[in-house]
């Protein structure tokens, strides 16, 4: 906890660049199924964008 307080606490800063961690889980994340019909509801998440450009932030 004290590690995610302090990484989240360097985002903050002025000068804050990416921040990266590792936390080990106790069991590896596992593939869910979308709930509804997800594909409908987020078109654009679902098609891609033109091209297979990746989306950025």
């Amino acid at each position: 906890r004290a590690v995610a307080a302090r990484a989240h606490r360097a985002t903050l800063d002025p000068d804050a660049g990416p921040v990266h961690l590792n936390f080990p889980f106790d069991k590896p994340l596992e593939p869910a199924d979308a709930p509804g019909d997800f594909e409908a509801e987020h078109t654009l998440a679902a098609r891609g964008r033109e091209g297979g450009f990746p989306f950025t932030v």
